[in-house]
């Protein structure tokens, strides 16, 4: 005697509770592949208990989607990688009489929907702290361990399965991509990011130069541009040693590189670069030559227009490689880069935090 809505909605949970059982059981199992048989499992199922046209009838959307489901009927979630993906839109008909009849039942239903999300909340929250903790115990993942690195892979494997991105890389696609389209949903790539982790040796080497103490790493993304921020220190024996002209505890330079990124909306998880030139930042209003230090000096002299900056452009760019993103919200991102090297990012969301 239950309504269609309580029999799809049945279904889906039995299918997803197998599912997330067998893949949790089973490290053998594989996620994509495992999906489109859960998909197709689904699927057959409507089509032995229902009629298409009965369906129809009682207000069900049946849609296939490559990616994104921002409606999806709790707690059918599969992973926004998956291939194929399915989209149910379950619509209460007011011609139902079991529907109009069985209040409490409805009430049941509602809070089962509204209860999962915040269990699945809950879970994303959960794999956060624990990619923090890796991160800050493996200082950004300098001095992780091999058993650390596969220990972030696994977190970073889990949390991409909640991605709520649908179009991160939307700020890059090309002009004639986007005409005549309303702008994507929030979250994006656009804004500042501060590296918090990576495993990425080209990154993690940048500890070792004698010449200068690394500070803090972040990324800037405003169409079309990206820059790579590196922040550099007064090396601590220059310190030790009080060496004249090194600067104070306070002296730093920004070193950008600028790349030109570029997207695709048939592929809204990737983006491609293009090395565009180098920026050298000196900060600070202090010019003196003793608390500067001497490269500051030397970069704001070189600066053009009274500014503090020098850049070296050219009007050539060539590639300089791609990042796919495998997880972004409002405060969190995760990129997988060409080389298959991970870097995670904490947004900077107020003006007060910014560095750069």
């Amino acid at each position: 005697n239950a309504s269609f809505s309580h029999k799809l909605y049945y279904i889906i949970y039995c299918s997803h509770l197998t599912a997330f059982t067998m893949k949790k059981g089973s490290t053998a199992l594989r996620a994509p592949l495992f999906e489109r048989s859960m998909a197709a499992s689904l699927f057959a199922a409507l089509l032995c208990f229902w009629q298409l046209d009965e369906a129809s009838a009682f207000g069900i959307d049946l849609a296939v989607a490559s990616r994104g489901c921002s409606a999806c009927l709790r707690p059918c979630r599969l992973s926004n990688r998956s291939p194929l993906r399915f989209h149910l839109n379950a619509v209460n008909d007011s011609t139902d009489d079991d529907d109009d009849d069985d209040d409490g039942s409805n009430d049941d239903e509602d809070n089962n929907n509204d209860g999962i999300p915040e269990k699945e909340n809950a879970a994303v929250n959960d794999l956060k702290e624990q990619i923090f903790n890796v991160a800050e115990n493996t200082k950004r993942g300098f001095q992780a361990t091999q058993q650390q690195r596969k220990q972030m892979r696994t977190l970073v494997e889990e949390i991409r399965a909640f991605n709520p991105s649908s179009e991160p890389a939307s700020p890059y696609y090309s002009k004639s991509d986007d005409d005549n389209t309303t702008p994507p949903p929030e979250p994006t790539l656009a804004g500042k990011w501060t590296l918090i982790y990576t495993d990425a040796p080209d990154i993690t080497g940048l500890d070792t130069s004698p010449f200068a103490k690394l500070g803090r790493i972040g990324q800037e993304c405003a169409a079309p541009d990206i820059k790579n921020v590196i922040e550099w220190k007064r090396p601590d024996i220059a310190a030790r040693l009080n060496l004249p002209f090194s600067g104070d505890s306070e002296s730093r330079i920004l070193q950008k590189v600028v790349t030109s990124g570029k997207a695709d909306p048939g592929k809204p998880y990737n983006v491609d670069l293009d090395i565009a030139g180098i920026e050298l930042c000196a900060d600070g209003d202090d010019d003196s030559l003793q608390n500067q230090g001497l490269p500051a000096t030397l970069i704001k002299q070189l600066a053009t227009g009274g500014g503090n900056a020098v850049e070296l452009k050219g009007g050539l760019t060539l590639p300089f490689g791609k990042f796919e993103i495998l997880y972004l919200d409002g405060d969190m991102r995760i990129i997988k880069t060409y080389q298959n090297y991970l870097a995670v990012s904490e947004r900077i969301e107020n003006k007060e935090d910014e560095w750069f």
